[in-house]
């Protein structure tokens, strides 16, 4: 009887294995994970404005004040295969380190899609200047724009954060007028920052998902995903 259930056993496993080893049902699970995080994060952002002692909040008071109406700490997935990264040297970069405590972004929330990003352990917040440039700074509010994003759900469950104050071209770039001139903040797929001024929407370096908790990060391979900068 031992014997059988242990035969069994072995069975199960090996077709498991099997199974989510293909590439298709690989993709088909992360993208089934991405799709939950991303609906975990929209839950949370929902029932903000949903709560009676946020709605009895003047939302101008939050802005004059420089307070969020609400917060959440998450590791920010870039499709092209890396984390979002806030040194405490100042320096914005991706990496596949999931257990960088740098990777651990609060985003606060003010009204519907505007988001500041500030780096827990650094204490620095994400900055787009004016010449196209990803940076951070210690010290945000409502004067400086430059640390403000537009969030944006893409319909294919992943998030997107452009420049709430800059929409212009690079000088010397020029972009399908047709694409919008939106700024986005984009991880290569060497790891490296993408100018946000010679970004464009759709790219897969442009598009994150917010992964709840510490640790929690996915690393989905490339290949099983396509290729597009």
């Amino acid at each position: 009887m031992c014997a059988l259930k242990a035969i069994l056993l072995f069975h199960f496993v090996v077709s498991a294995i099997l199974i989510t080893s293909t590439p298709s049902n690989a993709k088909r699970l992360r993208l089934s994970s991405n799709k939950k995080a991303t609906s975990g994060y929209l839950n949370y952002i929902n029932g903000l404005f949903s709560d009676r002692s946020i709605k009895r909040r003047p939302r101008h008071l939050s802005f004059k004040n420089n307070t969020p109406s609400g917060r959440m700490k998450v590791q920010l997935y870039c499709r092209t295969g890396f984390l979002l990264e806030i040194l405490d040297s100042g320096r914005i970069v991706g990496t596949q380190n999931v257990s960088s405590e740098h990777t651990i972004i609060e985003i606060q929330v003010f009204g519907h899609i505007l988001r500041r990003l500030r780096g827990v352990a650094s204490g620095r917040y994400l900055s787009l200047s004016s010449k196209g440039r990803l940076s951070s700074t210690r010290h945000s509010n409502r004067n400086k724009p430059n640390t403000f994003f537009n969030e944006k759900h893409e319909e294919n469950h992943w998030i997107s954060y452009s420049s709430s104050s800059h929409t212009r071209n690079c000088v010397g770039w020029k972009k399908d007028p047709s694409r919008g001139n939106e700024w986005f903040i984009a991880i290569k797929k060497n790891g490296s920052l993408k100018r946000p001024c010679k970004t464009e929407p759709g790219m897969h370096s442009t598009q994150f998902v917010a992964l709840e908790g510490k640790r929690e990060a996915i690393l989905v391979e490339e290949n099983s995903l396509g290729t597009n900068n």
